[in-house]
């Protein structure tokens, strides 16, 4: 059966691969400031994040699901009476290529380190200790000292960029330029009817034209329908006939069994008799 990409689907690549565009964009400018920490002290994930947040978008970016400041396409008015039908939660910043934290850790982040632009590496700092926290086996978040010591040293995960680092320290793997797999929509499957013309696109007939042209799909398709059903029916009378036909072969095979047994029990009869006289 043919698969069609709905409008939706479209978009929502339109959007990823802008997104992942513009990202990269904002972060190797960051990369190419030598004034960053990512060129001294590395830079946390969330320092990171939050710098990238600052950096104006790229000239020419945009994002597919936002018009005129409102997503879009707007959803269709609720079918019943006193549902309200919203919007599904979007990215919290939908605005900016760097969309959201989770976007930006699994996408642009992972794509430059394939490309060996960043590396992730162990530090040391010094952090007050009323600011350090861990996850305990409920998965809560709990202080990592009960009381306020003041400074200690902690070891934490930051991102650096490729030339601030000594190589014959690290390991590397093969340089990738592959971007990261696009996460894709349910396919919509070719919607019944097609062939009449359920589905197509009618935007570019006069409004007269598209009235017409829908109550010949309507018409077309009640057609199909009735034959379906007609098919369908006649089909669901062969495969009784058939199970019928079954039943009783069965049951002449079973009741030939059942007198053959018989007549081999009275047969038996018989000769004990005879033999006794």
């Amino acid at each position: 059966m043919a698969y069609v990409a709905s409008p939706a689907h479209v978009r929502f690549q339109l959007a990823h691969k802008l997104a992942l565009q513009g990202g990269l964009s904002v972060v190797r400018q960051l990369l190419a400031n030598k004034d960053t920490p990512l060129h001294d002290a590395g830079m946390t994930t969330e320092e990171l994040y939050q710098l990238a947040l600052q950096q104006p978008p790229p000239s020419g970016y945009y994002n597919p699901h936002i018009k005129d400041g409102v997503p879009f396409p707007p959803l269709p008015p609720p079918a019943k009476k006193g549902k309200k039908k919203e919007q599904p939660p979007g990215p919290p910043n939908p605005e900016h290529p760097v969309r959201s934290k989770a976007f930006f850790k699994r996408n642009i982040l992972q794509y430059l380190v394939g490309t060996q632009e960043i590396v992730k590496l162990r530090s040391e700092r010094m952090s007050e200790s009323n600011q350090l926290f861990k996850i305990n086996k409920k998965g809560k978040k709990v202080p990592l000292y009960l009381t306020n010591v003041g400074q200690v040293k902690h070891s934490v995960w930051v991102w650096k960029s490729i030339h601030a680092v000594d190589l014959t320290t690290i390991k590397l793997k093969p340089p990738t330029n592959k971007p990261p797999p696009i996460p894709s929509l349910p396919r919509q499957r070719e919607p019944f009817g097609a062939e009449v013309g359920v589905g197509e696109d009618l935007s570019h007939l006069s409004k007269k034209r598209q009235k017409a042209r829908r109550v010949e799909i309507r018409r077309d398709l009640h057609m199909m329908k009735v034959q379906a059903g007609i098919k369908a029916q006649k089909e669901r009378a062969e495969k009784g006939a058939e199970l019928r036909r079954l039943q009783a072969e069965r049951a002449a095979r079973k009741s030939q069994q059942e007198q053959d047994w018989e007549d081999r029990r009275l047969a038996a009869r018989n000769a004990k008799r005879y033999k006794k006289n």
